[in-house]
This record gives structure tokens, C-alpha cells and sequence, in this order.
């Protein structure tokens, strides 16, 4: 009697113990279903943290490799048509203005410009040596946004009245886009991408965010120069023509 005593109440704690274990799981499932159903689910958009392309650096090494003596303008990566392109703005070993545009994806350049250089461009051109690395960059720009579950869909690095800058477009990872991406169109849907997009611009190298409009680009300071110089030849000229007569 006493074996199956023993035997019997084995039977009942292993039971009481299957009961207490699978309602545990049961408890744990619903909690792991409710939090999952709390958190907001971001969309399936295009973010240059996750995409599967080229670094910015071998993009880069598309126009240095054939133009070491050549010097960068800008860089910039963003969606076009479901998929990335980098567009370099450089000048080329040949004193020309080159643009390139670059799949991200394979790596391989799909359309070259070349035009006559503007002279505000060498006023303009990317000092490499100060710059943060993206993904640093990218988090300065992120903790600035007033979103709070962020992709960042864009990026554009530059020079201007020689400060380098991070120019990023952030997008809402919780709202919807037909196709992933945005659309110029008006629509039903233009309230929502304008509260949803927002663009932020960074010191590339200190991470403090910039307002692009309150610097004055170096090409405009070239003209209000210029032309203040040449009302000063003008009249120095006149005088000196009147001193002549």
C-alpha cells in the first residue's frame, strides 16, 4: 500500500506540476502577445541603416579611383524607384565638374555627367579628415527628430561656406506609403507625409543641428563681393577718367 501511495502522489505532483507549467506558458504567451500588440510595428521602408548596399566610402572610391588628384562636392543616397543610388558631385582631375550616379545596391555606375566647373563649387568642397562616421551622424540627427520610431530614408553629406553638414530626411517607421516611398503628388495622404517626413540638418562634425537657411552660400557672398567691388572700380574708374580729361 505504501509503494502505491507513493506512486499515486508522484502521479498527482507531476500533474499539478504539467498544470502549473503549461498555465505559466499560457501566461507568458499572452503576455508576449500583448506587448507585441502594444508595441507600434514599423513599416516595411527603405532605411539606409538596413539596406543592403555599398558604403558610402566605396561609392566614393567609384570617382577617387580615377581621380586621385580630384576633390568631392557632395554625397548623397537616397530611394529612387524601390532601390538606393548614391549621385556624387565632384571635380575631377581634369578641372571639370563630374556627376556620377551609382547603384547602391551593385555597386556599379549607371550615368556620368560632365559640365564646365562652377567656381563656387571649389568654395564648396567636403574636408573628409573632421567628419563623423554615418552612423554616428545619423543617431546626433535621430535624437533631434520629433518622431518617435524613426528610419532614415535619405542622407546627404556636403560643404557649405566651408562648414561640412549631414543633410537627413527622417520618416515615422509606424505610418504606411504605397510603394515605400513618398510621393510629390497631392493626395489624401499629404497631411500625413509632411507630419511624417522631416528633414534635419547636422555639423558634420559636431553633431549640433544646423539651419541651412541662416548660411549664406559662399557663391552669394562671391556676388555681393564682386559687386561691390566693381561699384567701387566704377567710381574709382570715373574718377580717374575725369582726372585724365
Amino acid at each position: 500500500m505504501n509503494i502505491k501511495n507513493k506512486i499515486s502522489n508522484k502521479a498527482i505532483v507531476f500533474t499539478v506540476c504539467l498544470l502549473i507549467g503549461g498555465s505559466l506558458m499560457g501566461c507568458s504567451s499572452n503576455n508576449t502577445e500583448e506587448k507585441e500588440a502594444n508595441t507600434p510595428k514599423l513599416e516595411n521602408f527603405m532605411d539606409v541603416r538596413t539596406a543592403k548596399i555599398i558604403s558610402m566610402q566605396s561609392a566614393m572610391l567609384k570617382f577617387t579611383t580615377e581621380n586621385k588628384a580630384g576633390s568631392i562636392c557632395s554625397v548623397k543616397l537616397e530611394p529612387v524607384n524601390g532601390k538606393y543610388v548614391y549621385t556624387i558631385d565632384a571635380i575631377s582631375k581634369k578641372k571639370k565638374n563630374v556627376i556620377l550616379t551609382i547603384d547602391a545596391s551593385t555597386g556599379k555606375i549607371t550615368n556620368t555627367e560632365e559640365a564646365a566647373l562652377d567656381i563656387s563649387k571649389k568654395r564648396n568642397l567636403i574636408d573628409f579628415v573632421p567628419v563623423l562616421d554615418l552612423d554616428k551622424a545619423a543617431k546626433f540627427a535621430i535624437s533631434k527628430s520629433k518622431n518617435e520610431n524613426v528610419q532614415v530614408v535619405s542622407y546627404k553629406l556636403y560643404s557649405k561656406n566651408g562648414l561640412n553638414l549631414y543633410e537627413f530626411e527622417l520618416a515615422d517607421g509606424t505610418v504606411k506609403f504605397e510603394n515605400d516611398t513618398k510621393t510629390e503628388n497631392k493626395n489624401d495622404n499629404s497631411e500625413k507625409q509632411t507630419k511624417s517626413f522631416e528633414k534635419i540638418t547636422i555639423d558634420a562634425e559636431t553633431g549640433k543641428v544646423v539651419d541651412p537657411s541662416t548660411l549664406q552660400s559662399s557663391s552669394d557672398t562671391s556676388i555681393n563681393s564682386d559687386t561691390t567691388k566693381d561699384s567701387g572700380s566704377t567710381s574709382s574708374s570715373s574718377g580717374t577718367s575725369s582726372q585724365a580729361e
